[in-house]
């Protein structure tokens, strides 16, 4: 129980710098940037393209990504606990 506490812990860390890259970094570019209106724009069109993919509950993908991320965290915590007993690092004897 405490390995998956662990996991979820690791995946919550996880979770808060990927929305803080994902959010944070437009929005000190945008704060901070020097605008170019005039230099920067140009046109196009985009009629002739076609957008595939999955749209989803963001609800449900967050949760998965979540109990998944928890599973993996949990996994390698465990397998890095056996390896550094292995090794005689941590000394801990079960």
């Amino acid at each position: 129980m405490k390995t998956i506490i662990q996991g979820f812990f690791c995946t919550l860390l996880i979770h808060i710098i990927i929305f803080m890259y994902t959010f944070g970094w437009p929005y000190m570019k945008m704060k901070f940037a020097k605008l170019n209106i005039f230099g920067s724009y140009v046109a196009t069109s985009h009629n002739d393209m076609m957008m595939v993919g999955f749209i989803g509950s963001p609800v449900v993908l967050f949760s998965i990504s979540f109990i998944g991320g928890t599973i993996v965290c949990s996994l390698i915590i465990i397998l890095t606990k056996k390896f550094l007993n292995s090794i005689g690092i941590l000394g801990h004897k079960k």
